[in-house]
């Protein structure tokens, strides 16, 4: 018979990488998630939703896509399809916090005040009946919500708790406190938030807003043409 094959020559050869096809599915789904949300976050909504089309082939009941890709929808103005993400979100965990709070949100853009109300503040609720001492991270969903509830100084209390100050601040949540600022009269606080966000996130509208609109309060009407 033929003689054995040489150890030496096996371990020199390169183990081929697999292709996307050929890995888990659970690292594909997360894969195309990861790349839509950067997307998402860089502006590029239609891509971004192409992606999570993809993710949603290989695990069409994962809640974090399906909420990813509403906010998309909304970004692109497609409310029907962004409405149906959240349905379909709402029949799969319907006492889920960040769905709560996405579809408050979402109903009050649609000028759905009450439903949009109930929804926030069953969210608000859920937060408070979590067991231990809030952290960051819910710290700064009771602020968000309070915030689409038009209570800014709520809002911003949270947002000033020790344990949200200790933790790492992210753009998002300084963008949030930018627009909580601008909206109570305080500008020259708005300003500076809506500037530490546009050094990371120059493609920020909001942040842009924000910043002219806190010019104009202060009376730089200049700076605010800018």
């Amino acid at each position: 018979g033929p003689p054995p094959p040489d150890p030496k020559e096996i371990e020199s050869q390169e183990t081929p990488k697999p292709q996307l096809h050929e890995m888990p599915l659970a690292v594909t789904g997360r894969s195309f998630m990861v790349r839509g949300r950067i997307r998402l976050a860089l502006s590029q909504g239609g891509s971004a939703i192409n992606d999570f089309n993809r993710a949603l082939e290989i695990a069409p009941d994962d809640v974090s896509v399906l909420m990813l890709r509403a906010v998309a929808f909304w970004d692109q103005s497609r409310w029907d399809d962004a409405f149906a993400d959240l349905v379909a979100v709402g029949d799969l965990t319907p006492n889920d916090v960040e769905y709560l709070l996405l579809r408050g949100a979402f109903l009050k853009e649609r000028a759905e005040f009450l439903a949009a109300q109930d929804n926030l503040e069953l969210a608000i609720d859920l937060l408070h009946r979590q067991p231990g001492a809030p952290d960051a991270a819910r710290l700064v969903s009771l602020a968000q919500a309070h915030f689409w509830l038009s209570e800014y100084e709520s809002t911003l209390s949270y947002l000033e708790e020790e344990a949200t100050k200790q933790s790492p601040a992210t753009w998002e949540v300084t963008l949030l406190r930018a627009d909580a600022r601008w909206r109570l009269g305080k500008f020259e606080e708005a300003l500076a938030d809506a500037e530490r966000v546009v050094k990371v996130n120059a493609r920020s509208a909001l942040a842009w807003t924000i910043k002219g609109n806190a010019h104009d309060g202060l009376g730089q009407h200049d700076e605010a043409i800018e």
